[in-house]
């Protein structure tokens, strides 16, 4: 009895060893897992970090870029500092590319180095920006990430006419370019400014639009120069609606934000062609090609090109009036032949017009008698010497009436622009849609492209670096 008695209790004295075994194996493998877990939450956490610095470094040269679309690579570092420490200096390889110093900045998280590089590109005449922005980070534990991405800056008036949803031709439509100087100078001598008809037998006869009251509506205008022409460019980020003969027409039709023959598109995609069966193929086909497909769109900033006192009180006009080199505060606007504008290239005349613009029936706005009164020729000002910015909702009528003409840069991102039958737009047009009737022609001036003081900065190609 008591050997077997022996016997259980050594038994049981087993099995408590062994459960003390299980339970100790189980609470190491329960405290490695913690620790285990510990040390990846703190990589995780180092490793995130990492990127959240960078990208803070990154958006921060990125807005200094996109508040000041012009500033070379010395202007961007200064407006950087204090905020960051500039290490080394900027340079340049005498070729377009230019770069700004390494640019730090120490935090509590970690630190963060972005260097800025910008590159000058020449289109014909005109010249845009592209910027490459390398952005590292570097947390508590030295884990370490790196991003770049690309800007491009360009002038809104970089193109003849942008429809950001849509742009409707309706056909016979125009658009061709010219490259303004000032002041205009006599006919036959280089960088004179005055229109040129096209075709016939004297490519360098005046356009003879009539008196401001009867514009000419047949005219196809161009530069007397043969370089500047080609630029007439129309574009959308949604819609390109093609009607008539306007194919033959127009020196080339862009489509952004194209949701079809772009290597990866945008899952949100909007930019297409339509038109009469095959129009948009025999575009693709044309020699030179006339239509193009990028894949990111174009951003229309809100710029407001005047600033006022809160309590101003807006001023209207139905036709007629003066208006210098300064800005006015606009409710409802008619222009007509009889309106004078005296601003110039240097310090233009510069409407906001917070309701209706309209440009009257068969009227020339901005334009100049470059003949007599009795043999008058009439001629477009400078474009640029009148930008005209829609400030108002969506509701605001803008319209260019029939067999009209005006020289100026307009914009109105969030209105719907009519441009009826035969008129002709000198200069840049910018609208949420634009919708153009039968023999509207645009004469896109290339000089409101080298104009960088209302710039459109585009963002594109965001990447994380490896290696």
């Amino acid at each position: 009895m008591l050997r077997l008695r022996g016997r259980r209790d050594e038994g049981s004295v087993v099995l408590a060893l062994l459960a003390m075994m299980m339970v100790s194996s189980l609470v190491f493998v329960i405290l490695a897992t913690v620790v285990h877990g510990e040390k990846q939450n703190r990589f995780d956490r180092n490793f995130e970090q990492a990127l959240l610095l960078a990208e803070a470094g990154h958006s921060q040269i990125q807005s200094f870029i996109q508040s000041n679309g012009a500033s070379s690579p010395a202007e961007v570092a200064s407006f950087a500092q204090p905020e960051f420490t500039a290490v080394g200096s900027g340079g340049s390889n005498g070729a377009g590319v230019e770069w700004t110093p390494l640019l730090t900045r120490v935090t509590a998280e970690g630190t963060y180095s972005v260097r800025a590089t910008r590159t000058t590109l020449a289109q014909g005449r005109q010249t845009y920006y592209t910027w490459n922005i390398e952005a590292e980070g570097v947390a508590a534990d030295g884990r370490t990430r790196n991003i770049e991405s690309e800007m491009r800056v360009r002038s809104v008036f970089g193109l003849a006419a942008f429809g950001k949803i849509v742009m409707n031709m309706a056909g016979d439509n125009f658009a061709d370019s010219f490259y303004s100087t000032e002041p205009i100078t006599p006919l036959g001598v280089p960088g004179r400014t005055e229109v040129c008809l096209l075709g016939g037998s004297s490519s360098s006869s005046w356009a003879n639009m009539g008196t401001p009251t009867n514009a000419r509506s047949s005219v196809e205008a161009n530069m007397c120069d043969l370089a500047d022409r080609g630029q007439g460019t129309v574009g959308t980020n949604g819609r390109l609606d093609l009607q008539g003969n306007t194919v033959a027409s127009v020196n080339r039709m862009e489509i952004y934000n194209a949701r079809e023959r772009v290597v990866d598109p945008l899952p949100d995609a909007t930019g297409y062609c339509q038109g009469p069966p095959n129009a948009c193929e025999n575009l693709l086909t044309t020699v030179p090609q006339t239509l193009y497909y990028y894949r990111e769109p174009i951003e229309l900033p809100p710029i407001n090109g005047c600033t006022f006192p809160a309590a101003s009180v807006p001023t209207s006009s139905n036709g007629g009036g003066a208006f210098g080199a300064s800005s006015y505060d606009i409710q409802d606007i008619t222009l007509d032949g009889n309106t004078v504008f005296t601003g110039t290239s240097a310090i233009p005349t510069v409407l906001c017009v917070r309701g209706n613009f309209r440009v009257a029936n068969q009227q020339l706005v901005n334009f100049v008698n470059a003949g007599t009164a009795a043999a008058p020729r009439w001629v477009p000002r400078r474009p640029g010497t009148l930008f005209i910015f829609l400030t108002g909702g969506a509701n605001s009528e803008v319209s260019i009436g029939g067999q009209a003409a005006l020289s100026a840069a307009l914009y109105a991102p969030n209105n719907d622009i009519r441009c009826d039958a035969q008129g002709n737009m000198f200069g840049s047009m910018v609208g949420n849609t634009i919708s153009c009737q039968g023999g509207f022609r645009f004469h896109y001036d290339q000089t409101l492209g080298d104009n960088l003081t209302f710039p459109a900065v585009r963002a594109q190609n965001w990447r994380e670096i490896y290696g």
